[in-house]
């Protein structure tokens, strides 16, 4: 899960200084990482499905540890169990 969680933070943290071409300085990038990975530990402990899509962009990408990518918040939504 560390790994999922890794990934998805620096995606997270990324994508904001390619938009906008000016990087972030370290400190920022890794208090974002730290939020993003705690609130991810959270949600998944919490199996909370919503909570968890909440966390992703529309359009963000998602690969887990065996390669399968999902894309958006909406490959989420069949983990919900409402």
């Amino acid at each position: 899960m560390k790994r999922i969680g890794l990934f998805l933070a620096i995606v997270v943290a990324v994508l904001p200084s390619v938009a906008y071409a000016k990087p972030l300085e370290q400190k920022d990038t890794d208090a974002i990482v730290q939020k993003f990975q705690s609130d991810y530990a959270d949600t998944f402990n919490r199996r909370d499905a919503k909570a968890m899509g909440a966390l992703l962009t529309e359009n963000a990408t998602m690969q887990n540890e065996w390669g399968d990518v999902k894309q958006g918040r909406s490959t989420l939504s069949h983990l919900s169990r409402d």
